[in-house]
């Protein structure tokens, strides 16, 4: 089972460069849980758009470039998608968010994701209108903040405050269905990188430390009644009787 998955691994990632060498294609993925849930990487060239579906629902992580924006409408209205349960912007860099505004003016959008920071550019702002616009207020969600989504979930991992690098200020979250998960990075560099490890690390140790307040519970009761046993009440009625025996052979 190990060499086939490692095979499949081997082929996808075959696959994906192939095809993202192609312009106007996509990868998509299944990863298997509860329930079916499709990741597709849609090709936009230099830049990244993800579209996630699972139990109804869709998710667009970054939209590509503006040169690509067309194309990555189009994409989400072959998969039949209407409604935006999800559209998370990594960080505010062209090549991400251009994509998102067109998809903004295209489909129903449900919530909006994004860092909590100030880009300085026009698209930027483009894109805060285009939200008010439709009414949409954008979230900035903290690390560990989990989403339920179709039948599995994501968790907010970084930024874990904000960096003068705007690449450091990209939203990463872990999709998780079942077995299978995912990392969606944006453009998080080293120090992002390093944040996210340590939060993991800390977090398994956290978990390690941390006793089962009803297990530790029941293991303190043991130990105590290991150290100071009780005589059973028979026990001490049968000690009674012994000595009370003695005395009465003793007078006799």
């Amino acid at each position: 089972m190990k060499k086939q998955s490692k095979l499949m691994t081997f082929l996808m990632s075959l696959l994906l460069a192939f095809m993202l060498a192609v312009p106007g294609n996509a990868v998509s993925t299944q990863a298997a849980g509860q329930g079916d849930m499709a990741v597709h990487f849609i090709d936009v060239g230099q830049g990244l758009a993800i579209l996630v579906q699972s139990g109804g629902e869709n998710l667009l992580y970054d939209g590509g470039n503006r040169a690509h924006a067309d194309e990555v409408v189009q994409y989400l209205k072959n998969q039949q998608v209407e409604t935006i349960d999800y559209m998370i912007s990594s960080h505010y860099d062209e090549d991400h968010l251009g994509g998102l505004v067109k998809c903004l003016d295209n489909f129903e959008v449900e919530h909006v994701l994004g860092s909590d920071y100030v880009h300085t550019s026009d698209l930027f702002n483009t894109f805060m209108n285009t939200a008010t616009a439709h009414a949409i207020i954008v979230e900035y969600p903290s690390v560990g903040d989990t989403y339920e989504f179709g039948t599995g979930s994501f968790t907010v991992m970084a930024p874990d405050g904000i960096s003068q690098n705007s690449n450091d200020n990209s939203v990463v979250i872990r999709l998780v269905n079942g077995n299978n998960s995912f990392m969606f990075m944006g453009d998080a560099e080293e120090t992002s990188e390093e944040e996210i490890a340590e939060e993991g690390i800390e977090g398994m140790e956290a978990a390690e430390e941390e006793p089962d307040d009803e297990n530790f519970e029941e293991s303190a009761q043991l130990e105590e009644e290991e150290l100071d046993p009780e005589l059973p009440e028979d026990a001490d009625e049968e000690d009674e009787l012994s000595e009370s025996e003695e005395e009465t052979e003793e007078i006799a």
